[in-house]
């Protein structure tokens, strides 16, 4: 019986050295190639997550300032010497960007008129910051505000890029449009140097704002 069953074996061949390292050689390309494209789906995501976080971030920072300077108020007749704008991009201590509103309605009384300033300090130029203060008659512009920690909101942190709130004048000079033009340039992390669109990628948001209540008597 055992003759019988060793003889089923005899002639029959196993894998060579050089069969065997062959096939080694091909399962680590193809492992190597799994990886790989395991890592390129990874990268992928980890993009497509970045770009819509910073996209929701630029889009709630400007959704706020709408909010606040589409309520801007003052006149076109008065607007020389009692301005609804006021800004200082050179600075210090902020280069800010300022609208006044009227939060009462009250036409003829500017006590409770308030500045509204969205400011980018000096100090750390890659962060966006709202903050409020009360208007002044006898000193109609903030003159560089200096909102403390209590009184600001963040809106960007270590993103921001470029900025830009541009009240549009019409032909006549000096005298405003209904309209002021807001652009807000981000990146993922604003303090790392890279233009990585993959690992620091960047986005650009614009729009026209109207000045609902703006005009040559206070209203439209």
């Amino acid at each position: 019986m055992f003759k019988i069953l060793n003889n089923k074996f005899i002639g029959k061949k196993g894998l060579t050295l050089t069969e065997l390292m062959v096939a080694s050689i091909l399962m680590g390309i193809v492992m190597i190639g799994i990886a790989g494209f395991s890592v390129a789906i990874k990268r992928m995501q980890d993009t497509t997550d970045k770009q819509a976080i910073l996209a929701v971030q630029v889009a709630a920072a400007m959704a706020y300032m709408e909010r606040i300077i589409t309520q801007t108020y003052g006149s076109t007749v008065t607007e020389a010497t009692d301005p609804s704008f006021d800004e200082d991009l050179a600075g210090p201590p902020n280069v800010y960007h300022s609208n006044r509103t009227d939060p009462l309605n009250t036409f003829l009384d500017s006590s409770d008129d308030l500045w509204h300033i969205f400011f980018s300090p000096v100090a750390s130029p890659r962060d966006l910051y709202y903050c409020n203060k009360s208007y002044n008659p006898a000193n109609a512009q903030p003159n560089g505000p200096n909102c403390n920690n209590s009184n600001r909101v963040p809106l960007l942190t270590n993103k921001l890029v470029s900025w830009t709130i541009q009240p549009v004048f019409d032909a006549s000079p000096g005298v405003l449009a209904h309209r002021v033009d807001i652009s807000i340039t981000a990146k993922f992390n604003a303090s790392n140097a890279s233009n990585d669109p993959i690992d620091n990628p960047s986005y650009t948001m614009s729009t026209s704002v109207p000045l609902l209540s703006y005009g040559n008597n206070g209203n439209f």
